[in-house]
């Protein structure tokens, strides 16, 4: 639903199309293609190529039936480009950070914690996913290995790396939010996201692993 709308708040604004411009062979997407959609972002990460364009590569050596069979070249690239989990236009500027996918990230958090117990050993760490576009809170940690990119602080369990708890620093956004849903009861930002994290592990035997932050 999202992604159609915001497909045509795009193509309203463009004004006249060119008769060579993708976008005139928009369609509103389905809820099975936004699957496919999905499926191939997954397979990406089983079969890995360097940019999207070479899973649709004709050459012998480098093609990968399976992805045009899935979804046709121009389909993907329009969803692609038009992937969305909100309306746009309905966001204010007090809205949090992770407005535009809040929903879908507190979704999938639920479902991991919800559907799986971890082991006895579980360990709590910093993460930092790649991210060289614009973003506000985007931080630079010189010690990983991404150095720029999207922090997040994740409970894991520690045979399997299992991520059963989440969540995305936002700066100033986060700690804010903690130190509400603790009532100010603890001073320090460190504190705070363990027992969120933690949620419902807490006193349940489980051995935590912490680093020095």
């Amino acid at each position: 639903r999202y992604t159609n709308i915001f497909a045509d708040q795009v193509i309203q604004k463009a004004g006249p199309l060119s008769k060579r411009s993708r976008l005139n062979k928009w369609r509103p997407v389905t809820n099975d293609e936004i699957y496919l959609y999905m499926c191939l972002i997954l397979y990406r990460g089983v079969v890995w190529k360097p940019t999207y364009e070479s899973y649709y590569a004709r050459d012998d050596v480098f093609t990968t039936p399976f992805v045009t069979k899935i979804l046709p070249y121009d389909r993907f690239f329009l969803i692609d480009r038009f992937i969305h989990f909100c309306n746009n236009e309905r966001i204010s500027v007090v809205d949090c950070k992770i407005a535009k996918f809040k929903e879908v990230f507190e979704y999938v958090e639920e479902k991991f914690s919800a559907l799986y117990v971890p082991e006895q050993n579980i360990c709590i760490d910093e993460s930092l996913m790649l991210w060289k576009g614009r973003l506000s809170w985007k931080q630079y940690i010189k010690t990983k290995r991404s150095r720029f990119g999207v922090k997040s602080f994740s409970l894991c369990e520690s045979s399997s790396g299992y991520v059963w708890s989440s969540c995305l620093y936002t700066g100033k956004e986060l700690t804010e939010k903690l130190s509400q849903h603790y009532s100010g009861k603890y001073q320090y930002v460190a504190t705070n996201v363990v027992l969120y994290l933690l949620k419902n592990l807490l006193g349940k035997g489980f051995c935590l692993y912490l680093d020095n932050w």
